[in-house]
């Protein structure tokens, strides 16, 4: 039956409505289903691999857990509040002008930039399984997820240069904005700023530190047989581990 024009208009005003609702529902949908397979992704390579049998079921932090994620995002967050306080404070007692804050902000964001993107790629990123979990260009693990995969993956053990500088650029992402607040003569901030790093340091060795799967890492203090367990299942890390003298138990 052919419909005429201004039931043709109204059916096609009535698409038009649908539409913007639809493609939010797709996209909504479209996210739960990443959400979902990020949650699904493992680091074991080798065919055949199961969690079921795995001696390192819910002991190895082999999967993305957000509390994880926290544990590693609060220390950053209280050093950028402290930040924000101390720029305030001393914009208002007129120790800071706004060419002194530009050229701090370019300095600092510009080295954030520099450190999780490269740097910290190269010395210690390239070296964890999370690396390798897909194959996008971006980072997915539970620490520095989303940033930039510049390094080629590197499954072999991290070298003494590459923690000590991973050891240097950490240390210098929260003295720079420390040393900036003493500048400004915001001193009791600048304290409390190495006083969170002190914690967070103590606390991701008390808790990720003791599960995590970048065993080289310098704060890494995952048990031998844990460790052990794991490269079993991974091939690839257990033939790089091994040349570089390395001997499962």
């Amino acid at each position: 039956m052919k419909l005429d024009n201004q039931t043709e208009s109204n059916v096609e005003s009535i698409d038009k409505e649908k539409l913007p609702s639809e493609q939010s529902e797709l996209q909504q949908s479209s996210k739960k289903k990443e959400k979902k397979a990020i949650k699904t992704l493992t680091i074991c390579y080798d065919n055949g691999a199961s969690c079921n049998d795995c001696p390192n079921q819910n002991k190895l932090m082999c999967r993305i857990d957000w509390k994880d994620s926290a544990i590693f995002a609060w220390p950053f967050l209280t050093m950028v509040g402290f930040l924000i306080a101390g720029i305030i404070i001393s914009m208002k007692n007129d120790h800071l002008n706004w060419l002194g804050l530009v050229i701090f902000l370019a300095v600092y964001f510009g080295y954030m930039f520099f450190f999780f993107n490269i740097w910290e790629s190269k010395v210690l990123c390239s070296h964890c399984p999370f690396y390798v979990i897909d194959d996008s260009k971006t980072l997915k693990c539970y620490a520095n997820y989303g940033f930039l995969k510049t390094a080629p993956y590197n499954p072999a053990p991290i070298s003494k240069s590459e923690q000590i500088q991973f050891a240097i650029g950490a240390v210098l992402l929260f003295a720079i904005p420390s040393l900036f607040l003493l500048i400004v003569q915001s001193y009791l901030l600048a304290v409390l700023i190495f006083v969170v790093l002190l914690v967070f340091i103590l606390n991701t060795m008390t808790h990720s530190c003791k599960k995590c799967p970048n065993f080289s890492c310098l704060l890494n203090r995952t048990p031998k047989e844990w460790r052990d367990e794991y490269l079993k299942r991974n091939s690839v890390m257990r033939k790089a581990w091994e040349d570089a003298g390395y001997h499962i138990e």
